[in-house]
């Protein structure tokens, strides 16, 4: 396709001597600007930095801590100490707990046998001595006498069903 045949104009002009006069108009500008006095834009007043430091640090006021950590340290401190102390009374007081065959008394002692706990556990009994033979327990056994007075020294009384 021709130009011609487009038809499309161009939108922008520019002056017929725009070209030729750029030159000069633009040596007048720089002309004009190093024969004028420069001037700064902005000015700083005397002491301003000075003066600003101290209008700042009065601007913002210290603020008071409502949380304060010596407050934290000594709570943490007293619950270490709280769950120290709870835990060695709890140890003592199981350790009062246990019960040693010296501290039972011969009536304790009765009472347990007459509940016949041990009648019904005896299966139990012989399950544990299953490597000593039931003859060796029967001959080395002391007889009855000999298990009255033993009781008998430590004063245990026996009841007349067993």
């Amino acid at each position: 396709m021709k130009q011609s045949e487009l038809n499309i104009k161009s939108g922008m002009k520019v002056p017929e001597t725009y070209f030729d006069d750029f030159k000069k108009n633009l040596k007048k500008t720089i002309d004009a600007e190093l024969f004028i006095e420069k001037k700064q834009g902005f000015k700083v007043p005397e002491n301003y930095f000075e003066q600003s430091k101290e209008s700042i640090l009065k601007s913002t006021a210290e603020r008071t801590k409502i949380f304060h950590f010596s407050m934290v340290r000594y709570a943490v401190a007293s619950v270490l100490v709280l769950l120290f102390v709870s835990v060695v009374w709890k140890y003592t007081s199981q350790a009062s707990k246990n019960v040693y065959f010296s501290d039972l008394t011969s009536a304790e002692i009765q009472d347990y046998l007459n509940d016949s706990y041990l009648e019904d556990k005896t299966y139990l009994i012989l399950e544990e001595l299953e490597a000593v033979s039931l003859n060796s327990i029967v001959n080395e056994s002391q007889n009855m006498e000999n298990l009255d007075d033993y009781l008998q020294e430590y004063d245990y009384k026996l009841d007349e069903n067993y």
